[in-house]
């Protein structure tokens, strides 16, 4: 009932949102966190005018650079130069900081792109639980992998995995901005499908979406539950009960 299909192109101004998670650690000190930068400049250049984009930098805190915007002056500012670099990588905290701001936008079909050398150090979150606040919240996460000194790969395919996204590698900085450039073009042309499900509360719903001439895909979810909201025993008042007596 109710079905709309909405091209990413057309979509109102909160119905697609990306945050894009940057490294911002000493070990992407060098030529690593100035490819980054254009990586994210390439991403944000295939933007669609309407989609909003927010920019995020993380060492032992998240920073955000610019908060969701359409504004492509500020963007582009946001971009221009790389954040200062400190100490720590805590890669998942940075993502749920992202997590928070899609949740505070408001944002219908929101996806989250972080780009770290792998290495966590001392996130104050488990990687379990970003997982399943991104799954929860129906945003993917696409993580991708840059070489440094201290590569590590896992914990970033691992993410990527658990939050339905998908995992990228990047040896050059060529290859990189190569990444960006085709994440920023899938998530500029994608399609939001919305309609209205006569499904129970807390009922397992298997969605499948068949395109002529490209192809099937399916996906589930779980309906939400009805409030849990314990009730005082209901008692007559005084007055009636005297007047019933």
């Amino acid at each position: 009932s109710r079905l709309s299909i909405v091209p990413a192109a057309a979509a109102a101004e909160r119905q697609f949102g990306t945050v894009l998670v940057i490294d911002a650690s000493l070990s992407m000190s060098g030529p690593a966190i100035g490819d980054a930068m254009t990586a994210a400049r390439a991403f944000a250049a295939q933007r669609n005018d309407n989609q909003q984009l927010a920019v995020v930098a993380f060492n032992r805190t998240p920073t955000v650079l610019v908060p969701f915007t359409t504004d492509e002056e500020a963007i582009n500012g946001a971009l221009a130069s790389p954040p200062r670099l400190r100490r720590g990588t805590r890669v998942y905290d940075a993502v749920e900081h992202a997590l928070s701001l899609l949740r505070e936008a408001r944002v219908a079909s929101g996806s989250v792109v972080v780009l770290s050398d792998g290495a966590d150090t001392g996130s104050r979150v488990a990687l379990e639980a970003v997982e399943s606040a991104a799954r929860a919240a129906h945003v993917r996460v696409f993580s991708v992998g840059i070489r440094s000194r201290s590569f590590r790969p896992e914990p970033l395919e691992r993410l990527a995995e658990g939050a339905r996204g998908a995992y990228s590698e990047a040896a050059t900085s060529g290859e990189l901005a190569w990444i960006y450039d085709e994440l920023g073009a899938r998530l500029a042309n994608e399609y939001l499908i919305t309609y209205r499900s006569f499904a129970g509360p807390d009922e397992q719903v298997r969605v499948r979406v068949t395109v002529d001439g490209v192809g099937a895909t399916a996906i589930g979810y779980t309906t939400p539950a009805l409030p849990s909201v314990p009730e005082p025993p209901f008692r007559h008042s005084l007055a009636y009960r005297f007047w019933l007596s």
